[in-house]
């Protein structure tokens, strides 16, 4: 079984979408992806856990309200996780892509 910490190391892409229904309720479905070095596990421990976020949707910038909201929820899952957000690039250990989707609702 994949540990869920690896799965955000190095390069996550989250794909969130959204349905609403007849009673107004949303639902959102979300999708995981990553990948990293096969030696990143073993420099772990060195690192000091330092992460980026940055927008994957062309043209997304990093104030986008939904990139912002998004991006609070994979903050608070790196946070549990031990690691700390940097907005500087130069600072990060780890880079992470986030990318979502809205559909139409159904």
């Amino acid at each position: 079984m994949i540990d869920k910490s690896k799965l955000l190391i190095h390069s996550l892409i989250l794909v969130l979408s959204s349905c609403a229904t007849g009673t107004n309720s949303l639902e959102y479905v979300v999708n995981i992806d990553s990948f990293s070095h096969p030696s990143i596990n073993s420099k772990l421990k060195s690192m000091n856990k330092k992460y980026i976020i940055v927008p994957g949707n062309k043209n997304t910038p990093s104030s986008d309200l939904r990139f912002l909201e998004y991006s609070k929820y994979v903050k608070r899952a790196m946070r549990k996780h031990g690691y700390t957000f940097t907005s500087k690039a130069n600072n990060a250990d780890l880079g992470i892509v986030l990318s979502y989707a809205i559909s139409e609702p159904i």
